[in-house]
């Protein structure tokens, strides 16, 4: 795995690492691997959308397969679209919550995501010998809209929402053109912010979870007196909420209320959660019947465990949130209006329904540049191995009262860091020894 290729998509920054000829090459190649009947495609707000979009339909009709083109949509449209209308492959342009100057593809067989191990390796073994196809026949483009029909199928997720003031963020990315339709219908008072697409990213970075991003919709919080603050990343798959008292929600919090809200309707389920994750998510789902289920992080990974196990629900730590009821796949316009409904359910308010799931102390994820990462791991390694050591994704060790892990991103040229401490002052013995081995190893920002 190298270069664009990455463990759960491909992509890179454009045009140096994927430009509009790379993107025919992969097209080409997926075909070659997949042998669809038809390609959906569709693409996010990217400056670069457009051209790379293009050039992936150029290369799967010259491959004498059919393109139905769904236009510019948030990434959990595409994967509806695929699943419910049983189309054979897919190909969404986008980077996700990469900044602005990155762009890619998250391919699909059928509605099954292809990770480095399922396919994209291959299509990276290929890439360099592919060659100008000569099919028979040449493939044709379809242009369909299905906006409308998708705002349906979200709005069922959402019953029983009133009395909410709701302060939307969508970042100038996709989530705004469902957002739009699907919130003025609801039983309560909304804002939506940022609601253009626009790929200069112009208000705030593409990746809410960054610090400081989500303060204009903190401030519009305080000012409009609102109920819950939501936050959309560029392509809407993942979401961020901040609570009434305008605090942003770590994603694991949101996965533990999740979780107790699903199991209470069937307290026998399984729910997938990803290592990064508190212990108090273990706990929660143990707690209320549930069979909690450990993941390497990464939607592909995330979707592959659900479908294996049949859970009923699935958490990342970064924002993604999946069902079961959604084919297995995640959304973060259906997070919200799931939250929303517990909201009106509980009639509780965010910050109260959160607070028994705060039990211990917790890092931010913690991401730095590195030249460094193999030693830095197996420095950590030598120096904590006598705890529960795993590989499920980077290097994890467990002990009785404090755990990390460490992970190289998938995403980005960042490793990734993860502890928490069942009190404070062991949070903070931890922390200042972590971060005294890392320097000694050496990391440079």
């Amino acid at each position: 795995m190298s270069g664009i290729f990455k463990g759960y998509d491909i992509r890179g920054i454009y045009p140096d690492e994927l430009d509009a000829d790379a993107m025919y090459k992969i097209a080409v190649a997926f075909v070659e691997l997949v042998k669809p009947r038809e390609v959906v495609v569709g693409k996010d707000a990217r400056l670069s959308s457009n051209e790379l979009a293009d050039a992936f339909i150029r290369g799967i009709t010259d491959s004498g397969v059919d393109v139905i083109s769904i236009g510019r949509c948030e990434t959990p449209m595409f994967y509806y679209v695929l699943a419910k209308h049983k189309y054979s492959a897919g190909g969404m342009i986008t980077a996700s919550h990469d900044p602005k100057e990155y762009n890619g593809i998250k391919l699909s067989k059928g509605d099954i995501s292809l990770n480095y191990e399922t396919g994209i390796n291959k299509i990276e073994d290929m890439y360099e010998n592919i060659e100008v196809p000569t099919a028979h026949r040449k493939g044709t483009v379809k242009e369909v809209d299905l906006l409308n029909e998708y705002a349906e199928y979200v709005l069922k997720f959402g019953q029983g929402i009133k009395n909410l003031k709701i302060v939307v963020d969508a970042g100038n990315g996709v989530g705004g053109i469902a957002a739009e339709k699907v919130f003025s219908r609801l039983n309560c008072r909304f804002t939506l912010m940022f609601s253009d697409p626009d790929g200069n990213f112009p208000n705030r970075p593409p990746n809410p979870m960054l610090r400081d991003a989500l303060l204009q919709l903190q401030g519009n919080i305080v000012k409009e007196r609102a109920d819950i603050g939501i936050a959309f990343d560029a392509d809407s798959d993942r979401v961020i909420f901040v609570d009434e008292e305008s605090q942003v929600v770590p994603g694991d919090l949101i996965t533990a209320l999740l979780a107790d809200h699903f199991l209470e309707k069937d307290r026998r389920s399984k729910v997938v959660y990803d290592l990064r994750s508190s212990w108090i998510v273990k706990e929660v789902i143990e707690n209320a019947g549930g069979t909690p289920m450990m993941s390497r992080a990464g939607h592909s990974y995330i979707k592959q465990k659900m479908r294996e196990e049949n859970a009923i629900f699935g958490g990342e730590l970064s924002g993604h949130y999946y069902f079961k009821d959604n084919y297995f796949m995640d959304s973060a316009i259906i997070t919200a209006l799931t939250v929303c409904s517990i909201l009106s359910e509980k009639n509780k308010r965010l910050s109260v329904l959160l607070r028994p799931y705060r039990k211990y102390s917790k890092s931010e994820e913690i991401s730095f540049k590195t030249a460094n990462g193999d030693k830095i791991m197996k420095a950590l390694e030598l120096e904590y191995g006598h705890g529960k050591m795993y590989h499920l994704d980077g290097l994890s060790v467990e002990f009785p009262d404090w755990w990390f892990n460490l992970r190289q991103s998938q995403t980005e040229p960042l490793m990734r860091l993860n502890f928490e401490a069942k009190t404070e002052e062991r949070f903070k013995e931890v922390k200042e020894k972590l971060f005294s081995k890392i320097k000694e190893v050496g990391i440079s920002k």
